[in-house]
C-alpha cells in the first residue's frame, strides 16, 4: 500500500476515557507517526499459527519477516546474526513457520525508524498488516527489556475492512516494556483486538501514554468488534497516564470490552480506563477454573478462586477486596502492610498483617527518685501478626525500664523511654523526668513552749524559731497564727508582738502533713518593784490571830514575794486561808490546816511567773497537750514544808480544759507527773504545790493521771507507760489492765511499733502461716513484717505469742529507727555491762546503737553493776521506756 492512499493512527497521550488517536492520511503529514511501543508474549505450541499474508515484522530496525537470529548488546542494538551457529543468549529468534518471536535475555533500544514504508515507526518490535490481521506470538525466556523507544511493541491490523490483531505473551520469563507513548499496543481498524499474557510476568511503563492499550474499530463503521485483555498466569503490571486503556475511534462499532483473569494471575494497573461509553467494561476470571487479581489504581479484587503464587503485599492506601462468591488461598503469601483487606468471599491460609506504627499511653511521665509506673504498648493495626516489641532507656541511672513496659525513677533527671517493635523497628517514646524523692513532714517543734513578754516594755518581741523533723524533709514551709491576735501577734517569719495583756497561743502548722507545734504567750504589764512599805505584816498576823474559822485573810503584795516565818507560825493549824495576791492574777492560798503546827518556818520567797523556758522543748513535747503548755517557775528552791495552791490564769482559750501539772527533775531531764485540775470557765486553774522547782502545766482534754488500775503512780515506768499511753502507742488489756510487768509478745511489740508509726495501711507482706487473720494483730504483724521492721522465724513462722527478748527489741527498735529516717550508725562500748559476752552475736550491732543512743541503758545487777540481760524476756513497762526513750532520741 502506497503513502497516497494509506491511512494511519498516530498514539499521543490521552486522558483517562478519552481517546486522543486521531487519523491522519500520510499525504497530508510531513511527521511520521510518533513513537510506540509493544511487548512480547508466548504462546503454548497448540496455539502457533502460519503468517497471516501481508504481515510484516521489525524488531529495532530490523525487518525480521523472513525468520532468523539477531542478537543484542548491552546498548540495546539488535544485530542480524550471520553466523552458522545459533546463538546461546542475548539474542532474538523468528521463527516464521510458526509466527513466534523468541526473546532470550534481550535488550532492545532500537526502533523502526521513520524512512521505513510502514505504519509503526517509532516501535521496537513492530507487526504490521494493511490488507487483513496482524499476530504475533512473543515467547520469553529469561530477564527482557525495551526502553528507549516510542512504544515497546506495536501489533496493527491496518486493514479498513477486515483483519483482527493479536498478540499472545507467554513463557516462563520477564519482559519490561517502556515506552514514551505505549509500552504495548494491540490495534485493529476493522476487526477485534486481543492481547494475551500466559504464564509470563509483563511490565509495561509510559512516561506519557498508556501502559497498554488494546484498541479496535478505528476506521470500521459497520460490525460489531470486541477489545480483550487476558492474564492467564503470571502477572502483568502497567502504568501510565493510564495503565490499561480500551479505546476505539468508533465506539458504536465495539460491543464488548473484557479484562480477564484466571490461573492466579495479578494485575496492576495504576488506571483501568475505556473510552467506549456504549459498552461496559467487563472485569472478571477467565474460562479457566482458577481466577487472578486486578488492581485498578490501589483497589484491589479477588476475581474467581485463587491461590497466590507468588508473594502479594497489601501496602498503606491499597486495598484488596475478596467479594461474595470469590475466594483466596494466601498460601502464607499474603501481607498486610498498612493497606485494608476486606473478606466477604472464603480467604484460607495465613495472613500476615505487618505493624505500621506503635504509641504509648502517654508521651510524657513526672516521677519521684523511686517511683513506679507502667507504660502500655499499642501496635498499629491491632491484629498485627507480631506483637513483640523491645523497651530501653536512653539514660538507665535516671530511669529503667523493664520487658513488661515498667518504669522505674532511679536518680533526678530526665531520659527517654523508647519502645520499639520487632517488626518494622517502628518506635514510640515517652519523656520522663525524674524529681528527688520526697521526704514527708513528720513533725514540728518550737524553740519554747511558753513566753512571757510585756506590753509596754521590754522584752515586748519573741523571736520563735520552728524546727521541722526531718531535717530532710522536702517541703519545710510552715505558716503562723494566733489564738489571739489582741494579745499577741505573729509574722511569717515566726516574730511574735506583744499588743495587750492576756494569753495567746503561737501556732505554727507545717504545710506538708499539717503538722503543729504551740508557744503559749502570756503578755503583762512591764515589772514594777515593789514599794518599800508592802504589806504590813504584824497587820496580817493579827488579822489571822482574828480570823473566824473557815474564813480568809487576803494580802496585796504589793510587788513583794517573801512571806515572812511569823506569818507561817501565826497561821500553822489554823482553818484559815491566807490569800496572797502576786499580781497579774496570780494569788497563793495557804490553808492553816496543811501548815504543820509543831514546826518553825523561816521566810518563804513566793516568787512566781508564768512563761520562760527553763524547761528544753523537746522535753516538754513528750507530754505537751493538744492544747499547748505552760511553764511556771518558782523563786523558792526546795520543799515548802506544806502544800500551797497556786490561783493561774492560764487564758480564756483554755477555759474548760483540764490542767496537768508536771515537775521538771533538772538532773534527770525528765518530767514527772504531780497533779490535774480543772480550768474553769474563765480559764483560771487551782495548781497545787509542795516544793518549788521548774514546773509544766500540759493543757489537754483528758487528765494525764494513768487510767490503769495496776500501773501506780511513782514507779519507775510510770511517765513512760503515761507517755505511752497518751501518744496512743499503749492502750492496755481488755479488761483495762497493762500488766506491766507482764513478758512482752512478738505481736504485741508488732502493734507498738505499728500505733507509734501512725498505723499505716501499707506496705504489706501478708501473713505467716501461725498468724490468725483478722485477729487484732494481724494488720501490725503484716505491716511489721513488710516494712522491714521485724522478720519471722527460719521455718516461715512469727510466733505471734512468742515473748519478744531484750535483745530481739533492740534489733527491732534500731530497724524501726532506720524506717523512720534516723540515723542508726551510732555504736556504743558495751564492755561495761557485766553480762556483755551473753550478747548474740547477731544482736550486738543493736544493742550497741541501743546504749550509744540511749534506747536501753541497762538494769541494776544489785552490787552497783549495770546488766544488759539480752535473753530475757523483755516487759510491757520496758516497752514502753524503751520507746519513749526512741522518741525522746529523735528529737
Amino acid at each position: 500500500m502506497g503513502r497516497s492512499d494509506a491511512c494511519s493512527v498516530r498514539l499521543a497521550a490521552r486522558r483517562k476515557g478519552r481517546c486522543r488517536m486521531a487519523r491522519r492520511t500520510w499525504w497530508k503529514v510531513g511527521a511520521l507517526l510518533a513513537a510506540m511501543a509493544v511487548f512480547l508474549t508466548m504462546l503454548p505450541a497448540t496455539a502457533l499459527a502460519a503468517v497471516p499474508e501481508g504481515q510484516i515484522i521489525y524488531v529495532g530496525n530490523e525487518s525480521v519477516t523472513n525468520g532468523g537470529y539477531w542478537t543484542t548488546d548491552s546498548n540495546g542494538n539488535v544485530t542480524a546474526h550471520t553466523g552458522g551457529d545459533t546463538p546461546t543468549d542475548n539474542y532474538i529468534h523468528y521463527d516464521a513457520a510458526n509466527n513466534t518471536l523468541t526473546l532470550h535475555n534481550a535488550t532492545i533500544k532500537e526502533s523502526v525508524s521513520t524512512d521505513t514504508s510502514t505504519f509503526i515507526p517509532g516501535t521496537a518490535i513492530g507487526v504490521l498488516n494493511e490488507s487483513g490481521a496482524a499476530k504475533l506470538t512473543i515467547t520469553l525466556v529469561g530477564t527482557n527489556t525495551i526502553e528507549d523507544v516510542s512504544t515497546g511493541i506495536f501489533v496493527l491490523a491496518h486493514s479498513s475492512s477486515t483483519g483482527d490483531a493479536t498478540l499472545t505473551i507467554t513463557g516462563s520469563g520477564s519482559l519490561d516494556a517502556s515506552g514514551s507513548v505505549n509500552g504495548i499496543m494491540v490495534q485493529s481498524n476493522s476487526g477485534d483486538a486481543t492481547l494475551t499474557i500466559q504464564s509470563a510476568d509483563v511490565t509495561l511503563t509510559s512516561n506519557s501514554g498508556n501502559g497498554v492499550t488494546v484498541q479496535a474499530g478505528s476506521t470500521d463503521s459497520s460490525g460489531e468488534h470486541t477489545i480483550t485483555l487476558s492474564v492467564e498466569g503470571g502477572s502483568l503490571t502497567a502504568s501510565g497516564s493510564t495503565g490499561i486503556s480500551f479505546d476505539s475511534a468508533s465506539p458504536k462499532t465495539v460491543s464488548a470490552t473484557n479484562l480477564t483473569v484466571s490461573n492466579n494471575a495479578i494485575v496492576r494497573a495504576n488506571d483501568v480506563g475505556s473510552n467506549i461509553s456504549n459498552v461496559d467494561l467487563q472485569i472478571g476470571k477467565g474460562n479457566n477454573s482458577s481466577g487472578g487479581i486486578v488492581f485498578d489504581g490501589n483497589q484491589g479484587t479477588v476475581y474467581g478462586s485463587v491461590e497466590l503464587q507468588e508473594n502479594l503485599t497489601i501496602g498503606e492506601g491499597e486495598s484488596l477486596t475478596i467479594p461474595d462468591g470469590a475466594s483466596l488461598d494466601t498460601n502464607g503469601k499474603l501481607t498486610v502492610d498498612g493497606g485494608t483487606l476486606t473478606q466477604n468471599g472464603a480467604v484460607t491460609g495465613d495472613i500476615i498483617y505487618k505493624v505500621t506504627g506503635v504509641s504509648l499511653s502517654t508521651d510524657s511521665l513526672t516521677l519521684e527518685e523511686g517511683g513506679t509506673a507502667n507504660l502500655t504498648a499499642t501496635i498499629t493495626p491491632a491484629n498485627a501478626t507480631n506483637q513483640n516489641v523491645t523497651w530501653s532507656s536512653n539514660a538507665p541511672s535516671v530511669a529503667t525500664v523493664n520487658s513488661s513496659g515498667n518504669v522505674t525513677a532511679m536518680a533526678p533527671g530526665t531520659a527517654t523511654i523508647t519502645v520499639t517493635t520487632e517488626d518494622g523497628n517502628k518506635t514510640a517514646t515517652c519523656a520522663v523526668t525524674v524529681a528527688a524523692a520526697t521526704v514527708p513532714v513528720t513533725g514540728v517543734t518550737l524553740s519554747q513552749s511558753q513566753a512571757r513578754l510585756y506590753y509596754n516594755g521590754t522584752p515586748n518581741t519573741l523571736a520563735l524559731t520552728a524546727t521541722v523533723a526531718p531535717d530532710n524533709a522536702t517541703n519545710k514551709v510552715v505558716a503562723w497564727t494566733s489564738s489571739n491576735s489582741a494579745v499577741a501577734t505573729v509574722d511569717g517569719s515566726g516574730n511574735v508582738t506583744a499588743v495587750a495583756p492576756g494569753t495567746a497561743n503561737i501556732t505554727v502548722t507545717t504545710a506538708d502533713g499539717s503538722k503543729t507545734a504551740a508557744c503559749l504567750v502570756t503578755v503583762t504589764g512591764v515589772y514594777i518593784p515593789p514599794r518599800p512599805s508592802g504589806p504590813d505584816w504584824g497587820d496580817v498576823a493579827d488579822n489571822i490571830a482574828d480570823a473566824e474559822p473557815g474564813s480568809t485573810v487576803k494580802v496585796d503584795m504589793d510587788g513583794k514575794t517573801v512571806l515572812p516565818g511569823e506569818v507561817l507560825d501565826e497561821l500553822a493549824g489554823l482553818d484559815v486561808t491566807l490569800a496572797l495576791d502576786m499580781g497579774d492574777g496570780l494569788i497563793w492560798e495557804i490553808y492553816g490546816g496543811d501548815v504543820p503546827a509543831d514546826a518553825e518556818y523561816d521566810d518563804v520567797d513566793l516568787g512566781v511567773a508564768l512563761g520562760g523556758d527553763d524547761i528544753p522543748a523537746d522535753v516538754a513535747n513528750l507530754v505537751t497537750g493538744e492544747s499547748g503548755s505552760v511553764q511556771v517557775s518558782l523563786e523558792h528552791d526546795g520543799p515548802f514544808g506544806f502544800e500551797l495552791t497556786l490561783v493561774a490564769p492560764l487564758g480564756e482559750d483554755a477555759a474548760g480544759l483540764v490542767a496537768n501539772l508536771y515537775c521538771y527533775d533538772d538532773e534527770a531531764g525528765s518530767l514527772g507527773y504531780e497533779a490535774t485540775a480543772q480550768v474553769d470557765s474563765e480559764g483560771v486553774a487551782r495548781l497545787p504545790f509542795d516544793h518549788a522547782s521548774s514546773w509544766l502545766v500540759a493543757l489537754d482534754s483528758r487528765s494525764h493521771a494513768l487510767p490503769f488500775p495496776d500501773a501506780l503512780e511513782g514507779e519507775w515506768y510510770s511517765e513512760a507507760v503515761r507517755w505511752a499511753w497518751l501518744d496512743g502507742i499503749m492502750r492496755g488489756n481488755g479488761d483495762g489492765t497493762l500488766r506491766p510487768a507482764d513478758a512482752l509478745t512478738r505481736s504485741q511489740m508488732a502493734c507498738l511499733l505499728h500505733n507509734a508509726a501512725g498505723s499505716p495501711a501499707s506496705p504489706s507482706a501478708g501473713l505467716p502461716g501461725d498468724c490468725e487473720a483478722g485477729s487484732w494483730y494481724a494488720g501490725a504483724v503484716s505491716w511489721a513484717l513488710g516494712a522491714g521492721v521485724m522478720n519471722g522465724h527460719g521455718d516461715g513462722s512469727f510466733a505471734p505469742g512468742g515473748a519478744l527478748t531484750r535483745e530481739e527489741a533492740a534489733c527491732v527498735l534500731m530497724n524501726a529507727a532506720g524506717l523512720a529516717g534516723m540515723d542508726v550508725s551510732a555504736r556504743a562500748d558495751l564492755s561495761g555491762f557485766a553480762d556483755a559476752g551473753d550478747v548474740s552475736g547477731w544482736a550486738r550491732e543493736a544493742l550497741s546503737w541501743a546504749v550509744a543512743e540511749g534506747v536501753m541503758n541497762g538494769v541494776g545487777a544489785g552490787d552497783g553493776s549495770l546488766e544488759l540481760q539480752p535473753a530475757r524476756p523483755c516487759t510491757r513497762a520496758e516497752a514502753a521506756a524503751l520507746l519513749m526513750n526512741l522518741a525522746r532520741s529523735a528529737g
